[in-house]
């Protein structure tokens, strides 16, 4: 009855759903383009600021404080406010921010700016697994998840091979501009479609053969009760240990391949927006595989810990 009521619902869920997780997506993208542009900068810029490896940790770690800090606050926000506006928001102050790199000429700028777009982005995770959550079947999310993750590694990919064209032909400022001003249009279609969405979920879907579908009631959650329950903190460790080696790259690798190996800024990009471009291969292929599996009647926890593992 379940799988009946969930095809049977299809129609007011249709492909705009799909739609809408794509400017996820590129919201994604957007978003890992934002805070690893400062990678490609750092090997240019070390002179500028006088920096050394330390003061160069400092910088990229900055991102993660602010990032870090937001992210409970930032879910509780999309759970009081929901997701349109407040990520709309979000993205317009972080592109403001990411902008405000061009202009910098101290490094206690950098650091602060760093922060701020940390605290900006933050939206960017709870928002689209939100979304995901609520607009996809359990045998869907695997795939969806996967698309939508893998605009952290697309971003990186695209924002690598960016940067390194637009250093070399326009300077390190004019990559935070352009970088920074120019996606401002993803709201305009976030927003249109977002209530295109909402008007057609208030729809009512005539089903005659079907009796009407439950009411489902969520209970709150306190976190407390997160705190406690072993899942939560296997996906904490999950994270903690993949985002140290996932941020060590991003951070780092740029500066390896031009000051250690001894490539043009240009090269740099290309060759580091291939390491990154694999990675976003895999995560699409890992999703709808996932999905497969569950399809066929596989139990979903033991598959996404299989995969996680």
């Amino acid at each position: 009855m379940l799988k009946r009521l969930i095809k049977g619902s299809e129609s007011r869920k249709g492909a705009l759903r799909w739609w809408m997780l794509g400017l996820l997506v590129l919201a994604m993208v957007v978003s890992y383009i934002d805070r690893g542009n400062i990678s490609m900068a750092i090997p240019v810029i070390t002179d500028f600021f006088n920096l050394d490896a330390q003061k160069k940790g400092y910088v990229f770690s900055a991102f993660l404080l602010g990032y870090a800090l937001m992210q409970i606050p930032s879910g509780r926000l999309v759970d009081r406010y929901g997701i349109k506006w407040t990520y709309a928001i979000s993205f317009f102050l972080w592109c403001l921010v990411a902008a405000a790199f061009g202009f910098t000429s101290l490094l206690w700028h950098l650091l602060a700016l760093r922060v701020l777009l940390g605290v900006t982005e933050s939206i960017s995770g709870p928002a689209g697994n939100a979304y995901v959550a609520l607009h996809f079947d359990e045998d869907e999310r695997g795939f969806a998840s996967g698309l939508l993750i893998s605009g952290s590694k697309i971003g990186p990919a695209i924002g690598a091979v960016i940067a390194g064209i637009l250093i070399d032909g326009y300077g390190w400022r004019m990559l935070f501009i352009l970088c920074g001003l120019v996606p401002m249009i993803w709201i305009v279609p976030w927003l249109l479609l977002y209530r295109k969405q909402e008007r057609r979920l208030k729809k009512p879907v005539q089903q005659p053969d079907m009796p009407p579908a439950k009411v489902i009631v969520h209970e709150k959650v306190s976190l407390m009760q997160l705190a406690q329950n072993r899942k939560t903190w296997g996906i904490f460790l999950g994270y903690f240990f993949y985002g140290y080696v996932w941020f060590l790259y991003i951070s780092w690798l740029p500066s390896y391949l031009y000051e250690v190996l001894g490539f043009s800024i240009k090269e740099t990009g290309w060759w580091a927006g291939f390491a990154y471009g694999c990675l976003a291969l895999v995560v699409i292929l890992s999703g709808y595989a996932a999905d497969k599996l569950i399809s066929k009647g596989h139990t979903p926890t033991k598959i996404r810990k299989r995969f996680i593992i």
